[in-house]
């Protein structure tokens, strides 16, 4: 399954026990709940208090561990997060490298409910470190090839996801002129079927980074 990837975030932000939360990170755990996978926040880049998205997917608990194998630097890392279980419930999951230092272990346990709290609806808990560390998670599957996200592609996906404005409202235009962002939309339903393998109606249900990846690979973004 493709993964995408963040960097530092930026947007509205919800402050307590010292740690900054993007605000988007509550609403777009909605969205993965509705669509199934796993989200993974952590400490934005050069930041001590700053929390915002980091990575997220489709699957369980299998491609998690491999989306988090993908992130540089990871037994430096600070994570937490959420993942559907295959009895359609929700846990949340967190991770502290074991490089991480005594005084950033300290500022992470301290942050950590509130960073928890902000992805409501789990049930239970569970330490990502020990998942890395077992057998499964050196399984002979690829690891997925990541779909980085560009500045403009991340900001996007901040803004959607912006409590203000979800549900978004985008008003229709006047315009005759082809959406540039929808080029794909042009295409006959038996070009549009060869080039993404699916029908029209099927690949708008897709979520948005699913999507992006595969007008990219079409030569369509």
């Amino acid at each position: 399954m493709a993964t995408f990837m963040t960097g530092d975030t930026s947007g509205g932000q919800a402050k307590s026990s010292g740690v900054s939360i993007d605000a988007s990170i509550a609403t777009f755990w909605l969205h993965t709940r509705n669509t199934g996978g796993f989200m993974l926040v952590g400490y934005s880049k050069d930041s001590k208090t700053e929390v915002g998205l980091v990575a997220a997917g489709e699957g369980g608990i299998d491609e998690l561990v491999k989306a988090a194998r993908a992130l540089p630097n990871l037994r430096s890392t600070v994570l937490w997060g959420g993942l559907a279980t295959s009895s359609n419930s929700f846990k949340h999951v967190f991770h502290i490298g074991e490089d991480v230092g005594g005084l950033a272990k300290g500022r992470a346990s301290l942050h950590k409910n509130a960073v928890l709290n902000a992805i409501e609806g789990c049930v239970g808990e569970m330490d990502l470190s020990e998942a890395l560390s077992s057998d499964r998670a050196h399984s002979s599957t690829p690891i997925p090839t990541p779909v980085v996200l560009t500045e403009a592609e991340r900001l996007e996906i901040v803004e959607k996801f912006s409590p203000k404005n979800t549900p978004a409202h985008t008003p229709s235009s006047t315009s005759s002129a082809p959406n540039a962002s929808a080029r794909e939309l042009q295409l006959s339903d038996e070009d549009f079927l060869t080039t993404f393998g699916t029908e029209k109606d099927k690949f708008a249900k897709l979520p948005k980074w699913k999507q992006v990846a595969a007008k990219k690979k079409a030569g369509l973004f």
